[in-house]
């Protein structure tokens, strides 16, 4: 009974249960890409990995400005889908300015 709750998604199909409950959701669909690498290089390899699913580049540890706009400019160009930041944006002295200023990036 747990097995079979597990291969179900939020919509009660089955899914894939090598991949979990999660496979059928649409919200899943997108990779996210945990730090799959610590060389924005490697990004074009991890969209091309991700075989047209769209990857979500998480924020990682506080940074500055600077690192964060040249990082997302960088995992941008390389093809990633967005970006899912937190306290990069939540804990900024002004988090509406830099929320702009990555919108401009994503949507550029």
């Amino acid at each position: 009974m747990a097995d079979e709750a597990a291969r179900q998604g939020a919509s009660g199909e089955k899914g894939d249960p090598a991949k979990g409950a999660a496979s059928t959701s649409t919200a899943t669909e997108a990779t996210r890409a945990a730090d799959p690498t610590d060389d924005l290089g490697d990004y074009p390899r991890v969209v091309e990995a991700a075989s047209g699913r769209p990857v979500l580049v998480r924020g990682g540890g506080r940074a500055s400005d600077e690192e964060i706009l040249e990082r997302s400019r960088r995992v941008m160009a390389a093809g990633a889908s967005g970006l899912v930041y937190g306290r990069n944006v939540i804990q900024h002295e002004d988090p509406a300015g830099m929320v702009q200023r990555l919108m401009a990036i994503v949507h550029g």
